[in-house]
């Protein structure tokens, strides 16, 4: 069974490493903290029973409001639906050192991964050609490891699953036994054949909690301000940020994407709306805008209108 966690580790670090030294990327979502209490569902008094028990990742500030990164509020999403599961406070507690524990880097398999000169060239500029000389010399190689970012010496483990779903949009299950002891599984690597037959026959042949990390990040893409999402944390594109808002938006009846070579193209929203006797068909359309308007009539009057209107992206 530890083969399986190790495995999982293994493919996390190797797809994450080369790239963590792009902070322009990652920082936003690891260290940033854009969302607010109200933004994960949860009540106060929740929360602060559970920072009680040492549950969540970093303790609030005294006398400041409480704000979290977007991996601090995906492990709150995480906890609360451990609870809906019934998994106790201290398993959770044990799970929260587990995902707050720094995965130190191996120094070697970086040196040889060859995206490292790419990486070397985000960081340093101009200054990395002459690192990349450095890389076969050992002593020098141990300066060039001592300049790169903390994040891609000692990357947090939450921090690496949460950036390896949204980086990769791969699944990851979070298991746990009726011990409380947690494994990570990634499904893409069982597909592929990528874990001992003996380890899967044990694991599917015992009772465990799965959580899936994917679902979690979903559910809090679907919470978060659409601002956050797409200006700040580039989660989403800009295209996806405007058909999310369309989702959210009150009294909407439908909303249609239409897509060109794979991107969105056109999207249709429509909605059912409150027409008065007197009122204009010029009240109902946007200028410069494109229009459905359906209207339904009963004994002269109407009874139904819906509006969708077209907004080419």
């Amino acid at each position: 069974m530890k083969d399986i966690y190790q495995r999982t580790l293994e493919r996390v670090l190797e797809t994450m490493l080369p790239t963590l030294a792009d902070r322009e990327k990652w920082m936003p979502l690891f260290e940033e903290q854009p969302f607010r209490v109200t933004d994960t569902g949860i009540h106060a008094k929740v929360l602060s029973d559970w920072n009680a028990k040492g549950l969540l990742l970093e303790k609030p500030e005294k006398n400041r409001m409480h704000r979290f990164s977007f991996t601090e509020i995906v492990w709150v999403k995480m906890i609360e639906k451990l609870r809906a599961f019934n998994i106790p406070s201290n398993t959770i507690a044990m799970m929260r050192n587990e995902m707050a524990a720094v995965q130190g880097t191996n120094a070697h398999l970086l040196r040889s991964d060859p995206r490292l000169k790419d990486m070397l060239r985000h960081v340093f500029g101009d200054e990395a050609a002459l690192m990349i000389k450095e890389i076969e010399n050992e002593q020098l190689w141990s300066q060039v490891v001592e300049s790169l970012p903390s994040m891609v010496m000692q990357p947090r483990l939450i921090d690496m699953l949460v950036g390896f779903c949204v980086y990769t949009g791969n699944p990851m299950s979070v298991i746990i036994n009726e011990r409380g002891q947690g494994l990570l599984l990634n499904p893409v690597i069982l597909s592929e054949g990528g874990y001992g037959e003996r380890d899967i026959t044990i694991l599917l042949g015992s009772s465990f909690v799965c959580i899936s990390l994917l679902e979690i990040i979903g559910s809090v893409i679907e919470l978060a301000p659409v601002s956050e999402l797409s200006e700040l944390l580039r989660v989403i594109s800009d295209k996806e940020a405007i058909v999310l808002d369309a989702l959210r938006t009150r009294n909407v009846s439908s909303v249609t994407v239409k897509l060109n070579n794979g991107e969105i193209d056109l999207l249709e929203v429509a909605k059912q709306q409150n027409v008065s006797p007197i009122a204009k068909m010029s009240e109902l359309i946007v200028s410069n805008g494109y229009h459905d308007i359906t209207i339904k009539t009963q004994n002269g009057k109407v009874v139904y209108c819906e509006n969708t209107r077209k907004m080419k992206l």
